[in-house]
């Protein structure tokens, strides 16, 4: 079975998007994430950051927490958004113009398995973390956003790993922090 899948258009058209809003606060004093939508666009990898749905704005509050773990210690804390449906897991962090310190995206998967994620419409740099249904790190690869001509779905925008969940955070929260072996604790989800 492939990972890899193409919508209708098969490629990515950053004309037809909205600028995003920036993160706000939400009742609750957490920050939330505002996602601009945008018509649909095509792009290269379904599975991933990436293309956007919809028509209007609106905030995410955050889902839960997620802890980075080294040698049975806590090394970093994420406020991170769910994304379990496949609308929210082809839209991810695409189309957003930053992502704050201590914050991310967790991508939650039915089975483990190999996924491709790609950078189609992002607009900064993250980190990809690939962690498999028994909380262990599988890979952790620093992703590029793309600049000048590219699409974010070029063989060197892909991103492979085998996992259940996928964190993306900003770049260089993870990278040089955690290394594949190191573990997670995910809110309502599994633990180190």
């Amino acid at each position: 079975m492939s990972d890899e899948h193409t919508n209708s258009n098969g490629e990515v058209d950053s004309d037809d998007a909205a600028e995003p809003e920036e993160a706000v606060e939400s009742e609750d004093g957490h920050p939330s994430l505002v996602l601009v939508l945008a018509g649909v666009a095509g792009f290269g990898i379904l599975i991933g950051t990436g293309a956007l749905i919809g028509v209007e704005a609106y905030t995410v509050d955050w889902d839960g927490e997620v802890e980075l773990v080294s040698e049975g210690e806590t090394v970093e804390t994420f406020s991170v958004v769910h994304a379990d449906t496949q609308s929210e897991k082809e839209s991810g962090l695409g189309g957003v113009s930053e992502l704050e310190a201590g914050t991310g995206m967790l991508f939650l998967h039915d089975e483990m398995r190999t996924f491709t994620y790609a950078m189609p419409r992002m607009e900064f740099d993250i980190d990809i973390l690939f962690i498999d249904d028994s909380c262990v790190i599988q890979a952790v690869h620093e992703a590029d956003a793309p600049t000048g001509n590219e699409t974010g779905v070029e063989p060197h925008h892909q991103y492979r790993g085998v996992g259940k969940y996928v964190l993306e955070v900003p770049k260089g929260a993870a990278s040089g922090v955690v290394e594949p072996g190191d573990s997670v604790r995910i809110d309502g989800g599994c633990e180190a």
